[in-house]
This record gives C-alpha cells, sequence and structure tokens, in this order.
C-alpha cells in the first residue's frame, strides 16, 4: 500500500491524464462483418488529405453521397474528425 502524498498525487494525476486521453472504440460493425471497398476508401482517402470533391471524383459518387458517408462512419466509429475515424478504423483492424 502507497501512503506518501506526493507520490500517491502523481498516480491520481497520471490517471486523470490517461482517463481524459482514453478511447473507447464503438464498434461500426457487427463482430464478422467486413467493411466495404466503398467504406474503407471513404475512411482512407479523408486521412489522406482528400476532399469531398476529390473523394467523390475518384469513387464516382456525388460529393453529398461523400458527406454522408463520412458522417455515417465517423459516427459510427466514435470519432470527432474523419482523420480520427480512420486511425480509429485501423485500430480496429477495419481497413
Amino acid at each position: 500500500m502507497v501512503r506518501e502524498p506526493a507520490l500517491v498525487a502523481l498516480v491520481a494525476e497520471l490517471f486523470e491524464y490517461f482517463w481524459s486521453a482514453a478511447w473507447a472504440p464503438a464498434e461500426v460493425l457487427p463482430e464478422g462483418e467486413v467493411m466495404t471497398g466503398r467504406q474503407i476508401e471513404v475512411l482512407r482517402l479523408p486521412a489522406a488529405g482528400r476532399t469531398d470533391a476529390a473523394i467523390a471524383r475518384k469513387l464516382e459518387l456525388s460529393e453529398r453521397t461523400v458527406r454522408r458517408l463520412v458522417a455515417e462512419l465517423t459516427a459510427g466509429l466514435g470519432a470527432e474528425s474523419r482523420f480520427q475515424a480512420g486511425v480509429h478504423a485501423a485500430r480496429l483492424g477495419r481497413v
């Protein structure tokens, strides 16, 4: 048991820091289900810095469809940004 006030304060501060930075991924697809090629591309291209217009041209979709797909995948992954959605998907082994 640790009772040293300075050490307890340090451990508590570290816990608070890591707790605030923690990320619990939401499952975008049921276990065992594979993402479609389109979903994978829609996650990869924004992470690579592509704009909605560039993604739409590449995938032969409308910009509105691209924005909707990105928003759905981002929300499903519990991400706060398009780039973060790509990172979360990679951590989950989805892309």
